[in-house]
């Protein structure tokens, strides 16, 4: 049974989930990273808006301070059958590296409260000494985490 309860554990107090009201912050955090390949701000802002108003299909971690989102990291979810399961492919993410790390930290948490059995990191979405630091096992292209699922996977 998958969960329904898209909220991180309370035991994260510097990370939480993107609501509705976060948009126009998060929008502008993205919009302002020189290393991020950014669409037209329409674009950006409507993809963003999928992954809050929709929870089945992703989320985005935040990390806030003095109340704006200074980091964040997005998650598209996906069924596998080649992985066996549900799986988090982490597609982008910005803000230092310090608030990258603890987002990233956040997600192999969400990603075991959550029923998803691999969270999944392209080449070049973070540095490759945050990815390993994580946790997260280099392979071609893609950067591999395998979460310790609760009893929430599928059946």
């Amino acid at each position: 049974m998958l969960a329904t309860d898209p909220s991180p554990p309370s035991s994260w107090p510097a990370v939480s989930l993107a609501g509705i009201d976060d948009l126009p912050g998060l929008a502008a955090l993205w919009l302002q990273q020189p290393n991020v390949a950014i669409q037209p701000a329409f674009r950006t802002s409507g993809a963003l808006e999928q992954l809050v108003r929709h929870p089945e299909r992703g989320c985005c971690l935040l990390i806030r301070e003095g109340g704006q989102p200074v980091a964040a990291l997005a998650l598209s979810f996906f069924l596998s059958l080649r992985e066996g399961g549900r799986c988090a492919l982490v597609t982008d993410s910005v803000g230092h590296d310090p608030h990258v790390a603890m987002l990233l930290g956040a997600a192999i948490g969400y990603a075991a409260a959550h029923g998803i059995l691999h969270l999944l990191l392209e080449d070049g979405v973070v540095a490759p000494a945050l990815a390993a630091g994580a946790g997260f096992v280099s392979g071609p292209g893609m950067w591999r985490h395998h979460a310790a699922a609760t009893g929430k996977q599928l059946a």
